[in-house]
């Protein structure tokens, strides 16, 4: 047999990595019997272990519905939470498996057993030789494997009732990948127990999410209206040719803008006149009309309605939304965001609908910092199908002729781009993979 050469190399130290293992299933085994024990009677419905986000601490947590009820007991006495989820009940099923706030999950924070296996996983990580990111995360899947394997033996041994889920849980993983781990360890009525009340909490909390937004919604189409029509009145002689819901990164505000032809040749004529860098550079061939027709916040008229009457209290409610959501991972967030952004798509929709303009108007919603894909994916869902092709065409050719003369700009040094005015760096990164 020929030399075998470019063998994957594995950044474990092999000896520490067995110690976690076989510590990780003798203190698996020592907390589920003194689980059972402490937290029998409680009505156990769940045990996991947990990593942090950079899986270096380990903990553990039992999840019973005499911790569950206290936790809403104390929760529902916050009326924030009472304007969110509307009763005890609904409550209980989005706080089901938010684990390191039951007080069973903080009993065990200090277990002799964990401190154990704390040790062992420190060693672990100091002895491991890592290189790059994907040493790293070579780690990171064999302990979180270690601790499924330990959880596994739980279950076969039948230290805890059947219909008990496991899991390892983690501050990084999102929903989905928690799923996943769900259905390796438990199976049956256990997985299917997990997946059923974590996809209705899910539910619960879009719903949720949708209710908070009852308000925002009404009293932002009352502007966004009033809005549209004030741009009509007072810009309807200068072609407007787009109407757009504007925000920045953070999200925590919002207001009408309107794009018109004249305010785009305004635009345009200034970059034509402006000097880049020390050297003259001939942009006269350069259209920038079209280079910048939905560069939103480099038109003269964007900020235009921006102090429309009813916006103060507009922004009021954006705030008061984000300031309730629910963000503290990545999924919620997210569930947070589609809301939002469904509530504004709404409002542009109503506008639409109203046939407040002459001619026919793009809507949009623009976050700042945005990736192109997502302003198509916005214009598909609020205009027609010639509108919306009209968009997506004029915005791809619009980063062509910029990717022409930043070119040109900065002799062929692509690293300079985010120089150029008119574009951010996501913007140019979508640009790049298409």
């Amino acid at each position: 047999m020929g030399e075998v050469t470019n063998l994957p190399r594995n950044p474990l130290d092999r000896q520490a990595f067995e110690a976690f293992k076989s510590t990780a299933e003798t203190v698996a085994m020592q907390m589920a019997t003194r689980v059972l024990s402490e937290y029998g009677e409680e009505g156990i419905y769940a045990f996991a272990f947990c990593l942090n986000e950079n899986y270096k601490r380990v903990s553990a947590t039992v999840m019973t519905e005499v911790a569950l009820n206290s936790l809403v007991e104390e929760r529902w006495a916050k009326p924030r939470l009472k304007r969110i989820w509307q009763s005890p009940e609904a409550l209980a099923v989005w706080l089901r498996w938010k684990y390191s706030d039951l007080p069973s999950h903080k009993a065990l924070a200090k277990s002799p057993e964990l401190e154990v296996l704390q040790k062992s996983l420190s060693r672990l990580w100091k002895t491991a030789n890592i290189e790059t990111s994907e040493d790293y995360n070579e780690v990171a899947l064999h302990l979180r494997a270690a601790l499924m394997e330990a959880l596994d033996r739980v279950r076969k041994q039948g230290v805890l009732r059947r219909c008990v889920a496991f899991n390892v849980f983690s501050k990084s993983h999102d929903l989905e990948f928690s799923l996943r781990i769900s259905e390796i360890i438990n199976f049956g009525d256990a997985h299917r127990y997990y997946r059923s009340t974590v996809m209705t909490a899910v539910d619960a909390r879009r719903r949720a999410y949708t209710a908070m937004l009852a308000d925002f919604r009404t009293k932002f189409e009352q502007v966004a209206l009033r809005a549209a029509r004030l741009a009509v009145e007072q810009y309807g002689d200068e072609d407007i040719y787009g109407f757009a819901i504007i925000t920045d990164g953070d999200w925590k505000y919002v207001f009408p803008a309107v794009l018109t032809e004249a305010g785009l040749s305004e635009v345009a004529k200034g970059y034509g006149e402006m000097q880049f860098g020390d050297e003259p550079v001939d942009v006269s061939d350069i259209d920038f009309r079209t280079q910048l027709r939905w560069s939103a916040f480099d038109s003269p008229r964007h900020e235009a309605l921006a102090d429309v009457e009813g916006i103060e209290e507009v922004d009021k409610l954006v705030r008061k939304y984000w300031g309730s959501a629910d963000t503290g991972s990545e999924a919620a967030y997210v569930d947070a965001r589609d809301a939002f952004v469904d509530a504004v798509l709404h409002v542009l929709a109503s506008v639409r609908d109203q046939g407040i303009f002459r001619n026919p108007v793009v809507m949009n919603f623009f976050t700042g910092d945005q990736g192109e894909q997502e302003k198509f994916e916005y214009s598909e869902r609020v205009n027609s199908t010639d509108l919306h092709e009209w968009f997506c065409t004029s915005s791809k050719e619009g980063l062509r002729i910029y990717f022409e003369w930043s070119d040109r700009l900065t002799s062929g040094k692509r690293s300079k781009r985010r120089a150029v005015p008119g574009l951010s760096s996501e913007r140019a990164g979508d640009a790049e993979e298409e």
